[in-house]
Protein backbone atom coordinates (compact mmCIF):
# COMPACT_ATOMS: atom_id res chain seq x y z
CA UNK A 1 0.00 0.00 0.00
CA UNK A 2 1.44 3.51 -0.89
CA UNK A 3 1.02 5.94 1.81
CA UNK A 4 -0.13 9.44 0.32
CA UNK A 5 1.99 11.46 2.69
CA UNK A 6 4.98 10.31 5.33
CA UNK A 7 6.35 12.94 7.55
CA UNK A 8 7.40 13.40 11.35
CA UNK A 9 5.51 14.88 14.15
CA UNK A 10 7.42 18.60 13.77
CA UNK A 11 6.92 18.47 10.16
CA UNK A 12 2.98 17.73 10.81
CA UNK A 13 2.72 20.36 13.01
CA UNK A 14 4.45 22.72 10.57
CA UNK A 15 1.97 21.32 7.55
CA UNK A 16 -1.11 22.23 10.00
CA UNK A 17 -0.17 25.49 10.89
CA UNK A 18 0.77 26.43 7.22
CA UNK A 19 -2.67 25.25 6.43
CA UNK A 20 -4.32 27.57 8.92
CA UNK A 21 -4.87 25.83 11.63
CA UNK A 22 -2.25 26.85 14.69
CA UNK A 23 -3.85 25.64 17.57
CA UNK A 24 -4.50 21.87 16.15
CA UNK A 25 -1.21 22.25 15.38
CA UNK A 26 -0.34 23.57 19.00
CA UNK A 27 -2.31 20.47 20.10
CA UNK A 28 0.02 17.61 18.06
CA UNK A 29 2.82 19.62 19.16
CA UNK A 30 2.12 19.67 23.03
CA UNK A 31 0.76 16.29 23.02
CA UNK A 32 3.63 14.41 21.30
CA UNK A 33 6.49 16.23 22.70
CA UNK A 34 5.31 18.46 25.83
CA UNK A 35 5.46 21.99 26.49
CA UNK A 36 8.03 24.35 25.35
CA UNK A 37 8.76 27.56 25.37
CA UNK A 38 8.66 29.70 22.14
CA UNK A 39 11.90 29.92 21.42
CA UNK A 40 12.17 26.10 21.57
CA UNK A 41 8.75 26.16 19.09
CA UNK A 42 10.87 28.87 16.86
CA UNK A 43 13.83 25.99 16.76
CA UNK A 44 11.54 22.67 16.21
CA UNK A 45 9.66 25.00 12.91
CA UNK A 46 12.49 26.09 11.55
CA UNK A 47 14.29 22.67 12.06
CA UNK A 48 11.07 21.06 9.80
CA UNK A 49 10.76 24.00 7.52
CA UNK A 50 14.37 22.94 6.17
CA UNK A 51 13.33 18.92 6.25
CA UNK A 52 10.41 19.85 4.27
CA UNK A 53 12.21 22.06 1.86
CA UNK A 54 14.91 18.72 1.56
CA UNK A 55 11.73 16.59 0.87
CA UNK A 56 10.42 18.94 -2.35
CA UNK A 57 7.29 19.53 -0.47
CA UNK A 58 8.53 23.59 0.12
CA UNK A 59 7.15 25.65 -2.26
CA UNK A 60 10.72 28.16 -1.89
CA UNK A 61 8.63 30.49 -4.95
CA UNK A 62 5.30 30.67 -2.97
CA UNK A 63 7.24 31.37 0.33
CA UNK A 64 9.04 34.39 -1.02
CA UNK A 65 5.23 35.65 -2.50
CA UNK A 66 3.94 35.45 0.76
CA UNK A 67 1.79 32.47 -0.32
CA UNK A 68 1.47 29.09 1.73
CA UNK A 69 4.50 27.43 0.60
CA UNK A 70 2.86 24.37 -0.50
CA UNK A 71 0.80 22.51 -3.48
CA UNK A 72 -3.22 22.72 -3.71
CA UNK A 73 -3.71 19.42 -3.31
CA UNK A 74 -1.58 19.33 -0.31
CA UNK A 75 -3.31 21.97 1.05
CA UNK A 76 -6.62 20.02 0.55
CA UNK A 77 -5.31 17.00 2.20
CA UNK A 78 -4.40 18.52 5.08
CA UNK A 79 -7.69 20.38 5.58
CA UNK A 80 -9.52 16.99 5.26
CA UNK A 81 -7.44 15.58 7.69
CA UNK A 82 -8.25 18.26 10.47
CA UNK A 83 -11.45 18.52 9.93
CA UNK A 84 -12.52 15.18 10.07
CA UNK A 85 -15.08 14.88 12.21
CA UNK A 86 -14.91 11.50 13.39
CA UNK A 87 -11.77 9.50 14.30
CA UNK A 88 -11.22 5.93 15.28
CA UNK A 89 -8.20 4.95 16.96
CA UNK A 90 -6.29 1.73 18.23
CA UNK A 91 -3.74 2.37 20.42
CA UNK A 92 -1.24 -0.93 21.03
CA UNK A 93 0.44 0.25 24.27
CA UNK A 94 3.39 -1.92 24.10
CA UNK A 95 4.58 -1.33 20.91
CA UNK A 96 4.17 2.48 21.55
CA UNK A 97 2.26 2.89 17.72
CA UNK A 98 -0.76 4.12 16.97
CA UNK A 99 -3.48 3.67 14.50
CA UNK A 100 -5.65 6.36 13.64
CA UNK A 101 -9.10 6.41 11.08
CA UNK A 102 -10.18 9.88 10.10
CA UNK A 103 -13.49 10.20 8.43
CA UNK A 104 -13.22 11.92 5.13
CA UNK A 105 -16.01 13.00 2.53
CA UNK A 106 -17.96 10.78 0.56
CA UNK A 107 -17.49 7.69 2.68
CA UNK A 108 -13.98 8.03 2.62
CA UNK A 109 -11.15 7.26 5.25
CA UNK A 110 -8.10 8.91 5.86
CA UNK A 111 -5.63 5.71 8.08
CA UNK A 112 -3.08 7.56 9.99
CA UNK A 113 -0.44 5.21 11.31
CA UNK A 114 1.66 6.55 14.45
CA UNK A 115 5.10 4.91 15.08
CA UNK A 116 6.49 6.17 18.93
CA UNK A 117 4.60 9.83 18.61
CA UNK A 118 7.41 10.56 15.86
CA UNK A 119 6.50 8.76 12.39
CA UNK A 120 3.05 9.46 10.37
CA UNK A 121 2.40 7.50 7.53
CA UNK A 122 -1.31 8.28 5.65
CA UNK A 123 -3.16 6.07 3.31
CA UNK A 124 -6.48 6.67 1.45
CA UNK A 125 -8.61 3.54 2.71
CA UNK A 126 -12.47 2.09 2.10
CA UNK A 127 -14.59 1.61 5.09
CA UNK A 128 -14.90 -2.05 4.89
CA UNK A 129 -11.26 -2.50 5.07
CA UNK A 130 -10.97 -0.34 8.50
CA UNK A 131 -11.65 -3.59 10.98
CA UNK A 132 -9.37 -6.03 9.28
CA UNK A 133 -7.00 -3.29 9.69
CA UNK A 134 -7.58 -3.18 13.30
CA UNK A 135 -7.23 -7.24 13.44
CA UNK A 136 -3.47 -6.86 11.57
CA UNK A 137 -2.28 -3.76 13.87
CA UNK A 138 -2.95 -5.21 17.36
CA UNK A 139 -1.88 -8.93 15.63
CA UNK A 140 -5.11 -10.81 16.70
CA UNK A 141 -4.55 -12.73 13.20
CA UNK A 142 -6.54 -16.14 13.11
CA UNK A 143 -7.25 -16.43 17.08
CA UNK A 144 -9.11 -19.14 17.87
CA UNK A 145 -10.90 -18.00 20.97
CA UNK A 146 -11.66 -20.17 24.14
CA UNK A 147 -14.97 -21.14 25.88
CA UNK A 148 -14.28 -18.99 28.89
CA UNK A 149 -16.87 -18.00 31.07
CA UNK A 150 -17.97 -14.57 30.65
CA UNK A 151 -17.64 -12.14 33.73
CA UNK A 152 -17.94 -8.19 34.52
CA UNK A 153 -15.89 -6.33 36.52
CA UNK A 154 -17.14 -2.92 38.77
CA UNK A 155 -15.67 0.50 37.63
CA UNK A 156 -13.67 0.50 40.89
CA UNK A 157 -12.50 -3.46 40.32
CA UNK A 158 -11.43 -2.81 36.83
CA UNK A 159 -9.63 0.56 38.55
CA UNK A 160 -7.61 -2.28 40.57
CA UNK A 161 -6.94 -4.36 37.72
CA UNK A 162 -4.47 -1.11 36.29
CA UNK A 163 -1.90 -2.14 38.79
CA UNK A 164 -0.93 -5.85 39.01
CA UNK A 165 -0.03 -5.30 42.75
CA UNK A 166 -3.54 -4.92 43.59
CA UNK A 167 -4.40 -8.21 42.56
CA UNK A 168 -4.99 -10.03 45.46
CA UNK A 169 -6.99 -7.38 46.92
CA UNK A 170 -9.42 -7.32 43.78
CA UNK A 171 -9.52 -11.24 44.06
CA UNK A 172 -10.77 -10.38 47.45
CA UNK A 173 -13.38 -8.72 46.47
CA UNK A 174 -14.82 -11.03 43.62
CA UNK A 175 -17.64 -13.37 44.01
CA UNK A 176 -17.75 -15.36 40.86
CA UNK A 177 -18.14 -19.00 40.23
CA UNK A 178 -15.25 -21.37 39.76
CA UNK A 179 -15.59 -21.10 35.91
CA UNK A 180 -15.56 -17.43 36.21
CA UNK A 181 -12.64 -17.37 38.01
CA UNK A 182 -10.73 -19.73 35.93
CA UNK A 183 -11.32 -17.24 33.33
CA UNK A 184 -10.00 -14.67 35.73
CA UNK A 185 -7.35 -16.14 36.06
CA UNK A 186 -6.44 -16.09 32.83
CA UNK A 187 -7.24 -12.73 32.15
CA UNK A 188 -4.96 -11.98 35.01
CA UNK A 189 -1.89 -14.02 32.91
CA UNK A 190 -2.50 -12.04 29.37
CA UNK A 191 -2.37 -8.89 31.01
CA UNK A 192 0.88 -9.73 32.47
CA UNK A 193 2.09 -11.27 28.83
CA UNK A 194 1.44 -7.48 27.92
CA UNK A 195 3.93 -6.31 30.57
CA UNK A 196 0.60 -5.12 32.62
CA UNK A 197 -1.25 -3.22 30.00
CA UNK A 198 -4.46 -3.17 27.76
CA UNK A 199 -4.81 -2.10 24.60
CA UNK A 200 -7.94 -0.09 23.42
CA UNK A 201 -9.89 0.99 20.35
CA UNK A 202 -12.04 4.42 21.12
CA UNK A 203 -14.66 6.46 18.56
CA UNK A 204 -13.83 10.09 19.06
CA UNK A 205 -16.09 13.01 17.81
CA UNK A 206 -14.14 16.22 17.10
CA UNK A 207 -15.66 19.30 17.35
CA UNK A 208 -13.28 22.10 15.79
CA UNK A 209 -15.62 25.15 16.97
CA UNK A 210 -15.03 24.82 20.77
CA UNK A 211 -11.47 23.06 20.14
CA UNK A 212 -12.72 19.66 21.90
CA UNK A 213 -12.57 16.21 21.29
CA UNK A 214 -15.12 13.66 23.24
CA UNK A 215 -14.69 10.00 23.15
CA UNK A 216 -17.83 8.79 22.55
CA UNK A 217 -17.38 4.63 22.22
CA UNK A 218 -13.80 2.71 23.53
CA UNK A 219 -13.13 -1.15 23.54
CA UNK A 220 -9.96 -2.34 26.13
CA UNK A 221 -8.42 -5.82 24.49
CA UNK A 222 -5.68 -7.85 24.61
CA UNK A 223 -4.13 -10.93 23.48
CA UNK A 224 -5.06 -14.72 25.39
CA UNK A 225 -3.14 -17.61 24.91
CA UNK A 226 -6.12 -18.61 23.00
CA UNK A 227 -8.35 -15.85 21.69
CA UNK A 228 -8.66 -12.10 22.28
CA UNK A 229 -9.92 -10.79 25.74
CA UNK A 230 -12.63 -7.94 25.57
CA UNK A 231 -13.54 -5.54 27.62
CA UNK A 232 -16.02 -3.02 27.39
CA UNK A 233 -18.28 -0.52 29.60
CA UNK A 234 -21.68 -0.60 30.14
CA UNK A 235 -24.29 2.53 30.56
CA UNK A 236 -24.07 1.46 34.46
CA UNK A 237 -20.23 2.00 34.03
CA UNK A 238 -19.74 -1.80 34.77
CA UNK A 239 -17.21 -4.07 32.72
CA UNK A 240 -18.02 -7.03 30.89
CA UNK A 241 -15.27 -8.99 29.69
CA UNK A 242 -15.38 -11.94 27.19
CA UNK A 243 -13.14 -14.04 25.57
CA UNK A 244 -13.64 -14.50 21.60
CA UNK A 245 -12.16 -15.38 17.76
CA UNK A 246 -10.89 -13.05 15.50
CA UNK A 247 -13.75 -13.17 13.51
CA UNK A 248 -16.13 -12.36 16.50
CA UNK A 249 -13.63 -9.03 17.34
CA UNK A 250 -13.80 -8.29 13.43
CA UNK A 251 -17.22 -8.24 13.77
CA UNK A 252 -17.39 -6.01 17.50
CA UNK A 253 -15.11 -3.46 15.67
CA UNK A 254 -17.65 -3.07 12.85
CA UNK A 255 -20.78 -2.48 14.72
CA UNK A 256 -19.30 -0.89 17.86
CA UNK A 257 -17.67 2.04 15.86
CA UNK A 258 -18.26 1.78 12.36
CA UNK A 259 -22.07 1.81 13.30
CA UNK A 260 -21.68 4.42 15.25
CA UNK A 261 -19.53 6.62 13.38
CA UNK A 262 -21.99 6.37 10.70
CA UNK A 263 -25.20 7.34 12.98
CA UNK A 264 -23.97 9.92 15.07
Amino acid sequence: MQAVLKCTTEELIVLVDLCGYPSVAKGIGESSLGEKTEDAWEAVYEGAVHQLMLKGVWDVQKASDNEVPLNEELQLFIKHFVQSPKIIRSINVTANESLLFHQLPNRKWLMHHVTADIIHKFFFIEEHEISEHVLHFNQYIDMKGENYHAFTLTDHEFDLLSKEENVPKLKSLLNMSDDQMTAFNELITSIKSNNWALHNTSLIKVNLENEQNTITEVLFHVAATNGVWMLEYDEHLNVHITNVDSKQFLEKIYSTFLNSAQQE
